[in-house]
């Protein structure tokens, strides 16, 4: 799989959210599985949301913490 590029985050996957610096993206029509781009810095990866696997991309151990939890629904 070729690595991912940065202009491919800045033009056509909206984003959904942003907190402590990290921004999720997500395109209803991207490719299989469905996942989820995390963005922090310089590091960028792609999760599945079902699983919460990381699937492409790496993100330092802190953030990938943060993101999971942001990925997790509520127990209420």
């Amino acid at each position: 799989m070729p690595p991912l590029s940065r202009a491919r985050y800045a033009v056509g996957v909206p984003e959904v959210s942003r907190f402590f610096g990290i921004t999720i993206r997500m395109f209803y029509n991207d490719h299989q599985p469905a996942h989820f781009h995390a963005i922090y810095g310089s590091e960028q990866a792609l999760l599945e949301i079902d699983g919460l696997r990381v699937i492409r991309g790496s993100l330092p151990p802190r953030v990938l913490g943060l993101v999971i939890e942001w990925a997790i629904p509520p127990l209420v």
